[in-house]
């Protein structure tokens, strides 16, 4: 895909992008699902490849800023969700990070 030729920006994004210096999204997926996708290790049993990734990317450039695996993850996520709830002065225990 060409840059000339990608899809145009949702309004939302559009919005936000006057609005923030920076649009980051956060992408988690277990490693086996990620091999998987890449077509890797297809000689490995299903569960051989424990661990958790996490990717935050630009949104507008979908360069990726950041990559984290295994166990930091979790704590990450953790961290992510806290600095959102005080972000919205909401208690953490409102924020859940299937939505951080």
């Amino acid at each position: 895909m060409t840059y000339s030729k990608k899809r145009p920006l949702p309004p939302a994004v559009k919005y936000a992008s006057r609005h923030f210096q920076n649009i980051w999204i956060a992408d988690g997926s277990t490693l086996e699902a990620l091999f998987h996708k890449l077509e890797s290790l297809q000689d490995v049993p299903i569960g051989a490849l424990a661990g958790k990734i996490c990717t935050v990317v630009d949104l507008l450039t979908r360069l990726p800023m950041q990559v984290w695996t295994n166990w930091l993850f979790y704590a990450i996520l953790i961290d992510l969700a806290d600095a959102v709830a005080e972000e919205l002065a909401l208690p953490f225990e409102r924020i859940y990070l299937e939505m951080v």
